[in-house]
């Protein structure tokens, strides 16, 4: 059997009755990071959007790490939409259900209100008041994993022993 590698933390073994392990968790946040959508995140983290905002509510290390993967995702966003802005976008039109033209339509308003954000963005780097949007991200994803501040009442008791459990019947066992 081959030995864990020395640098890797492993993630604590938890039960909890919301279904928001430490792995689910991750899930939630790497996938909110890449694409800014919650109900996106929530779909490949098999959680529901409502229990995401109330697992944010309730959990601090959390919220603070879904603060972090929308920064990150906001870049993406702003990436997106700084190419629609110089490339455009194309329109079609069709008559009867048959392609009949196309037009190249570039919003100018688009790109100024990023060049506007992007100037800000500049302004406040140079001063050194911002830093660079989700630099927190890691660190936060690392305060959700060795994070001991989940609220008790969200623990799931071990069941109670029963003379004709064995030891190896007390430990429970995950939900899928």
């Amino acid at each position: 059997m081959t030995e864990p590698h020395p640098d890797l933390t492993p993630l604590p073994a938890e039960i909890r009755h919301d279904g928001w392990t430490t792995v689910t968790q991750i899930v939630f946040l790497e996938t909110l990071a890449s694409t800014g959508i919650v109900t996106h995140a929530c779909g490949i983290a098999q959680m529901s959007s409502s229990s995401a905002y109330l697992f944010r509510r309730k959990n601090s290390a959390f919220a603070a790490a879904w603060e972090e993967a929308l920064c990150l995702a906001r870049e993406k966003l702003a990436d997106a939409l700084l190419e629609r802005s110089l490339e455009g976008q194309t329109e079609y039109y069709y008559r009867d259900g048959e392609l009949v033209g196309e037009k190249k339509v570039i919003d100018s308003r688009l790109g100024l209100a990023l060049l506007r954000r992007l100037d800000k963005q500049v302004e406040a780097r140079a001063a050194g008041l911002a830093p660079h949007p989700g630099a927190d991200f890691d660190r936060a994803l690392d305060a959700v994993i060795r994070q001991g501040e989940v609220p008790q009442v969200d623990k799931v008791d071990k069941p109670p022993i029963s003379s004709n459990n064995s030891a190896s019947d007390r430990t429970p066992t995950p939900k899928h």
